[in-house]
């Protein structure tokens, strides 16, 4: 009996060692356990934090992204204005050569017309001093017939000239009206001698007949 009850009693603390041993490796597992989650835990945090500033990072990148692709909208709208405006820019680039070589047909033209008036111009100025000599040699020959004592043509104004060819004119008046006068009065002497030289041959004639009457008787 005493046999059984030491087996008994050795039976259970063998039993109670190998559960106090479980128990103890269960803590030490559940300990281990804890310590996995705390360590979960924690590595769910940091996966967490992680996360978020993930989160962050693509919010910023998703802004980024908005904003480049708004960079590229506005950047393929200018390329298209650019692209716009270069062709205005041809077509205004077109019509300044077109207006330039108008300009530069226009200018040679007008360099033509320059250069023709310029010729123009000289024989122009060729025949105007040519005139003047004339004039010159004019008013000398004119200043000689008027009687006008000139040492230098130049001198001679125009005035005198017509001053001088009034009083011509008037000297010229005045003589042939004289000579009208005069001729009025030969015309008036021519009758009176015409009557005389008729009076003087009847006369001659009445003395040659009484000189053949007297010579009769």
């Amino acid at each position: 009996m005493e046999d059984q009850e030491v087996d008994v009693a050795t039976s259970l603390r063998s039993e109670l060692a190998a559960l106090q041993y479980k128990r103890d490796r269960l803590t030490q597992e559940v300990e281990e356990m804890r310590s996995q989650i705390r360590s979960r835990d924690q590595h769910c945090l940091e996966l967490q934090v992680e996360a978020e500033q993930l989160r962050e990072q693509a919010a910023r990148q998703n802004a980024i992204i908005s904003s480049l692709k708004k960079r590229v909208h506005e950047l393929e709208e200018r390329e298209r204005n650019l692209f716009a405006a270069q062709g205005r820019h041809e077509i205004s680039l077109q019509s300044a050569q077109r207006d330039i070589r108008y300009s530069e047909e226009k200018a040679k033209e007008l360099e033509s017309k320059v250069r023709h008036l310029e010729i123009e111009l000289s024989s122009e100025e060729q025949k105007k001093e040519s005139a003047r000599l004339q004039f010159q040699d004019f008013v000398r020959r004119l200043s000689g017939a008027l009687g006008v004592d000139a040492v230098d043509t130049s001198s001679i104004s125009a005035e005198a000239l017509v001053h001088k060819a009034s009083e011509l004119v008037q000297e010229t008046s005045r003589l042939r009206s004289k000579a009208h006068n005069m001729n009025d009065s030969l015309g008036s002497v021519e009758v009176d001698l015409r009557t005389c030289r008729e009076n003087f041959e009847r006369a001659v004639a009445d003395k040659e007949c009484i000189q053949r009457q007297s010579a009769v008787q």
